[in-house]
Order: C-alpha cells, then structure tokens, then sequence
C-alpha cells in the first residue's frame, strides 16, 4: 500500500469514527446507529489481544481476528460502511462461522465470560437465529441452568423445523452426562490395581488425562466409553459403579440395530457408483411446489430417464408426474420412505445423525441402492459449498443438484417446478405443519442457480441441455 493510500485510510477512519460519534448522539436508537454500536462491539472483541497460546481457543480467536483484518481493514470503504451501521458485520464472510467456533471453544476451555460476550454480539445481530439458540442452551447447560437450556433448544428446534419434543431426551441426557463429567473428576489419578502395561491402563489414564472442561462432549463421551470398557474387560473396576450406573442413564448410548433385511436386500451405493447409475441419462429434479398444480407437467417429468423427488413429495399423475427414481431425504423424516425406487438417498449434515437414521427409519425392500456415507451430505462434502457461502445449509434440492453439475455424467439436467418458495409448499399429509428451515437460504441458492442456468422458461430451468452438453 502507497503511502496516499495510507494517508486516505487514516483519513476515512477519522471521518468513520466521528460519524459514528454524532449518529450515536442525534439518532441512537435508529437501525443504523444500533448496527454501528454492534459493529464496534464485534471488531473490539474480534481484535482483543489473545495473549497467544495454541490451544483450539486461541487458534480460533486468532482466525477470526485475521478474517476481519482481512476483508475490513481500518480505512476501507467497507470499514467505513460498518462504522455508520450502513452493514452488519454478520454480512462479512466468514466472520460468523469463525464468531461460531470461538464461542464454542470457549464453553469447551471453561472460558464462560468469553462465550457470553461472543453470543451476545450474536444475539443483537440475529437473535432468531437456531444456531445461536442452541449454543446459548449449551452455555446455560454449562452452568447447569437445565431450565434455561430447555426454552432456548426447543425455540431453535421449532425454527429450525425440528421437534421441541425432543428436547427433553436432550435435557436428561446432558443432564446425566454432567453427572459422569463430574465423577470423572473425581476419580483418583491412578488405581492401586492398574500398573503399567495391564489392558485397562492406558484407557484409564487417557480419560482421567482428559480434563473435561476442556473436551467437545463427543471426545469426553469416546474417552469414557474407552474407559469403561476396559476397565471391566481388565477388571479394574473398584470404585467405578457410580460412574457406570451414570453412563447408562444416558440415552444416547442405547445403540439401534438396524434390521437383517436392510443389511441383506440392499445394495449400498457411493458418490462413484452414483455416477455410474445416472451416466448419459436425462434427470428431471422436481420440485415440491404448489405451482406444479398450475400446470399439466406430469408426462414431461416422466419422460427424463431418471426422476429425483425430495422428502415428503406429493404424486399427482396429471400435473406432477407418477415416477420416482431417486428418493433424496432430510434423516429426521419418515414422509415415502415406504415408496419403492431404485435410489435412496438420506442427507443429513452430522454423520451420527445419519448412521442412526438410516438404521432407524430406511425400510428394508423399498430401494434397490441406498447411499453411503459418500452422499450423507454431498455438496458440502465434496467442498463445493463452503462454510461460507450464504447457502452452506443447502437444501436438499440445491445439495442434488450441486452434486450432479459436479459430476458432469447427465446430458440433461432439468429443475421443474422450483420457484424457490414462493408459491409455498407442497407435501404429503403430515409434513404441511413443518416449517421449512430458516437456515436455508433460498434467495441465495435462486441466484446461483439463475446465474448457472443454460435455459429457463415458466416451469422448467435448464441446468444442462444436449445441445449444451
């Protein structure tokens, strides 16, 4: 940077912060001067001198405050619009996954009032937001305010489209786990009965090891299963009845089995045996749109070769068409898991969630293929969205299509019916009353769409033709 371009930023970083100043004074509580003192607030704590250290907590940290340095530098036009609270600083790229981590980091090193200061920036800026609830439930688990923690998991599991209900399994089981967190703690170094080289040592003093504070759940829950189970295989189990006794009581290690039917009967297909199913044929992505009931497409939309319904898809021979090749489905659903294709496709963002899903909800004989790890969560696993795309939710229409574009093996790919929720929703019985999830992004996933479209007309846009092929 010239040394002009130096003087020019010094000098729009004045100008930024007296306007803020006077903003604050004649209009403070207009959206502009809310945002402004928000914006200030996320930049004074993003750049807080860490100290250093190379823990998860001060990586994150320092990610962050390299993130904002990066795409708003003091005296740029962005800073200067961040400043007067013309944009938020939730809108910067990346700033709220790594805003996202640094909070989580810090509930993980005990670091509670760090946590509370990142939220609450969260919370001015996108307080509806599910994630944001759900990480204030965990802070307030944290500190074992289980009542807190329950209304702020079942507001984001109700704007999230997920079940409240569920929250209460939820409530018990870190309730129980907290329990066994705290035995953990409790348990002496070593045990008279474990000397070096016995099989149940090493585990023991890898759970011990492990201050609890400082552990994701999922790698304390690991340790102390590891633990246990070698500790009773090694019987070095003195002392330890209280701590398994609390083990059991948490639900989530009651582990479905899935039935010998689905293991026998089905066919498990990758991203690569995918490809080859769908290699030169024609794929129509339908939509679950009421604007397919303003027209007559149903005889266009089986005449694809290969036709890829969504979730709880509704079949209306006339105006929707009457096959299903493809069945993509979100893992927390049970909407045509009973309807027979050759293709089955469970998506879901968390491999456990998936892997108990599939055990739990897939229905032996009603699909020739269903896919594997490889397409739980195509799009994003294969990094063509990112963390910080607008739409790294992506529906499960926009993860398909994004996968298919990507493995560039159909000469025709065809959206029919997609006009992105405008006209609503068209699902089965049962599913109307799900509210389609606020982390999607649909305006964000119509544009790139439109902007990667090789046709469109009224009800069908033209991802790829033959001619285009």
């Amino acid at each position: 940077m010239s040394a002009r371009q130096r003087a020019v930023r010094r000098v729009v970083g004045m100008v930024g912060q007296r306007a803020a100043t006077a903003l604050a004074r004649v209009a403070p509580t207009s959206g502009p001067a809310r945002r402004a003192a928000d914006n200030a607030a996320f930049r004074e704590l993003a750049l807080e001198q860490t100290g250093g250290g190379t823990d998860a907590l001060a990586r994150s940290r320092e990610e962050l405050a390299r993130q904002v340095r990066k795409t708003s530098p003091s005296g740029s036009r962005l800073w200067l619009r961040l400043s007067v609270g013309e944009s938020s600083w939730w809108d910067l790229p990346g700033a709220a996954s790594r805003s996202f981590a640094v909070a989580e980091a810090a509930v993980d090193a005990g670091r509670l009032d760090l946590a509370d200061a990142v939220l609450a920036v969260m919370e001015r800026s996108r307080p509806e937001y599910s994630k944001v609830l759900h990480l204030r439930g965990t802070l307030h688990a944290t500190r074992g305010d289980w009542a807190g923690a329950r209304e702020c998991w079942e507001v984001a599991e109700r704007r999230g489209g997920g079940d409240p209900d569920a929250v209460g399994r939820r409530v018990a089981d870190e309730k129980a786990r907290a329990r066994v967190r705290r035995l953990v703690e409790q348990v002496p170094g070593h045990l008279p009965a474990v000397q070096d080289g016995a099989p149940g040592a090493a585990a023991y003093r890898r759970a011990v090891g492990l201050a609890p504070k400082f552990l994701r759940s999922w790698a304390f829950d690991r340790a102390v299963e590891e633990f246990i189970a070698r500790s009773s295989a090694a019987a070095l189990t003195d002392g330890l009845t209280p701590l398994m006794d609390a083990w059991t009581r948490i639900g989530a290690k009651h582990v479905a089995l899935a039935p010998p039917e689905l293991v026998t009967e089905t066919e498990w297909v990758d991203v690569e045996g995918f490809a080859d199913y769908l290699r030169g044929r024609s794929v129509a992505l339908v939509a679950n749109s009421p604007a397919l009931l303003t027209a007559e497409l149903g005889e266009l939309i089986d005449s694809y070769d290969v036709v890829i319904r969504f979730n709880s898809f509704v079949i209306d021979p006339v105006h929707t068409g009457e096959r299903t090749d493809v069945h993509v489905a979100f893992h927390k659903y049970d909407f045509n898991l009973d309807v027979p294709v050759d293709v089955r496709i469970m998506v879901s963002g968390e491999p456990t969630l998936w892997r108990e899903s599939v055990k739990v909800r897939a229905v032996p004989g009603r699909q020739r293929m269903l896919g594997d790890l490889s397409l739980r969560w195509p799009a994003p696993s294969l990094g063509l969205i990112g963390e910080d795309d607008p739409f790294k939710l992506p529906t499960a229409g926009f993860n398909m299509l994004r996968l298919l574009l990507h493995l560039d093996v159909c000469p025709v790919v065809d959206l029919v019916g997609f006009d992105f929720y405008r006209s609503g929703m068209l699902r089965v019985d049962g599913a109307q009353s799900i509210p389609h999830s606020s982390g999607h992004d649909s305006r964000a996933e119509q544009e790139w769409i439109m902007a990667h479209a090789a046709a469109t007309d009224s009800h069908v846009i033209s991802m790829k033709t033959r001619t285009a092929a």
